[in-house]
């Protein structure tokens, strides 16, 4: 028989929206589609790669015109974060 305190698998979604509003917004939607989705949210660019740095995040939903940095800026640095990373 199996444990029965299994985890249930998860997918951590990272937005990066300079835009309360539209966080809430795609937030919303993700948890409509799945309650298995967990959503971090940040405002702009830095503070968002570093939460990428510190946990596990499957994929990132991402503005291209941050206020403080370009989405592109970010993205470049995200990859070879991503590319470091062992399989978790």
């Amino acid at each position: 028989m199996p444990p029965t305190n299994l985890e249930l698998p998860t997918t951590s979604v990272l937005l990066i929206d300079g835009s309360a509003n539209d966080r809430m917004f795609y937030a919303d939607r993700l948890w409509r589609c799945s309650s298995d989705y967990v959503v971090l949210e940040d405002a702009d660019g830095p503070s968002g790669r570093d939460i990428y740095q510190s946990r596990r995040i499957d994929c990132v939903v991402l503005e291209l015109e941050l206020p403080n940095q370009s989405g592109f800026e970010i993205l470049i640095n995200l990859v070879p974060i991503a590319a470091g990373r062992t399989s978790l």
